[in-house]
C-alpha cells in the first residue's frame, strides 16, 4: 500500500499543473558582460518566469530543436516560429536581448503565442550602473509585466459549423482544420475560408471581440459546372445580285446600309444581354447568422456581362459609322 501511495505521489509530483502555460525561452540572447554575469542573467529570467506560474521548458529539450532556433531568420518567420513551438509542445516563445551598454544593462524581451500564431506581448526595461541585486529586481519586474501582458491580450472563440461537415477551414491563409471546429483567436479581424471538396468556397471577413464566442453556420452548397462564355459573332451573309453596268455607286451606298442596320441590331442586342449579367452580378442568398449578415454563395457574371457588352458596344458604333457613311454618300448623288 505505500508503496503505490509513493508511485501516486512522484506521479503527481511530475504532473503539470492545472492551467500552467508551458512556456521555452528561445533565442534569448545575452551579450557582453562577464561570463558569470550572463549566466546569472538568464537565470534570474528563468526564475522568474517560474514564478510568475509559467512552466519553463528545460535546457535538455531545447537541445533537439537548436538547429531550427538559431536558423536564419526563424525569429522573424511566423512559421517557423510556430513549427519550433510545436516540436517543443510549448505554448508560448519567450524571445529577447539583454545587453550592457555603456555600464548599463537593457532588456528588451518579447512573448509569442503558438496557437495564436502571433506575438502577445512586447517590454524593455534599462539599468544603469546597477549590481547584481538591483538587475535581479528589474528583471524579475519585466518579466512580471510581460507575463501580465501576455495573459491580458485579447482572445476570443470562433465556431465554425458547416452542413454538410468535413469542409477544410482556413484562417488568415493558414489551415486550422475541418468543421466542425471551436479554435481560440487574437480578437480583432480575420478572414475565413471554409472548402469542400467539389463544392463553393465561402470566403468571409470577420470580426471577433475579446472573450466573445463568435459562430459561423454555413450552408454548402455543392459548386456549379465552370461555364465558357462564348461572345457569339454576328455574320452577315450577303445574297450575289446582278445588276447592270454603271450601277455599282449606287450598290455600294445600299451594301453599306444593309450592313450597317445589321450590325446596329446585333450589337443592341448583345448590348442588352451584356447589360442584364452586369446586373445580376453580385446577387445571392444571404442569412443572418449569429448576429452578423454571412452570404454563402454570391452570383458572378460580371465576366460573362462584359463578354457580351463590349462586342455589342462596339458592333452598334460599327453599325452607326457604317449608315452614316451611306447616307452620306447617297445624297452627295443625289
Amino acid at each position: 500500500m505505500s508503496r503505490r501511495l509513493a508511485v501516486l505521489v512522484l506521479v503527481l509530483a511530475a504532473a503539470r499543473p492545472a492551467g500552467a502555460e508551458r512556456l521555452a525561452l528561445v533565442h534569448l540572447v545575452v551579450s557582453d558582460g562577464t561570463d558569470a554575469e550572463r549566466v546569472a542573467v538568464r537565470a534570474t529570467v528563468e526564475q522568474a518566469l517560474r514564478k510568475g506560474g509559467a512552466e519553463v521548458v528545460e535546457p535538455s529539450e531545447l537541445v533537439l530543436s537548436a538547429e531550427l532556433a538559431t536558423r536564419q531568420g526563424c525569429v522573424q518567420d511566423d512559421r517557423c516560429r510556430a513549427e519550433l513551438g510545436a516540436q517543443l509542445a510549448a505554448d508560448v516563445l519567450v524571445m529577447g536581448r539583454i545587453a550592457k551598454e555603456d555600464e548599463a544593462w537593457v532588456a528588451r524581451l518579447s512573448t509569442f503565442d503558438v496557437g495564436l500564431d502571433t506575438f502577445t506581448a512586447r517590454d524593455q526595461v534599462a539599468c544603469a550602473r546597477c549590481g547584481p541585486k538591483l538587475l535581479e529586481q528589474r528583471l524579475g519586474q519585466l518579466v512580471s509585466s510581460l507575463l501580465k501582458a501576455h495573459r491580458a491580450f485579447g482572445r476570443g472563440t470562433l465556431i465554425v459549423h458547416s452542413r454538410p461537415a468535413g469542409a477544410e477551414v482556413q484562417l488568415d491563409q493558414r489551415r486550422v482544420g475541418v468543421t466542425d471546429l471551436e479554435l481560440t483567436v487574437a480578437a480583432g479581424a480575420h478572414t475565413v475560408e471554409v472548402l469542400r471538396d467539389g463544392g463553393a468556397t465561402v470566403v468571409l471577413a470577420v470580426e471577433v471581440a475579446s472573450h466573445e464566442r463568435k459562430l459561423l453556420e454555413l450552408e454548402l452548397r455543392p459548386a456549379k459546372p465552370a461555364s465558357t462564355h462564348l461572345v457569339p459573332r454576328v455574320a452577315a451573309v450577303l445574297p450575289t445580285i446582278s445588276h447592270p453596268a454603271g450601277s455599282d455607286q449606287h450598290h455600294g451606298r445600299l451594301w453599306l446600309q444593309i450592313l450597317g442596320g445589321v450590325a446596329l441590331s446585333g450589337g443592341v442586342a448583345l448590348a442588352a444581354t451584356g447589360v442584364g449579367l452586369l446586373v445580376e452580378d453580385g446577387r445571392g442568398a444571404c442569412e443572418l447568422a449569429a448576429g452578423s449578415r454571412q452570404c454563402a454563395a454570391l452570383t458572378d457574371s460580371r465576366g460573362a456581362g462584359l463578354g457580351w457588352l463590349i462586342p455589342g458596344a462596339i458592333l452598334v458604333a460599327g453599325g452607326v459609322a457604317m449608315l452614316a457613311v451611306g447616307t452620306q454618300r447617297r445624297r452627295v448623288a443625289r
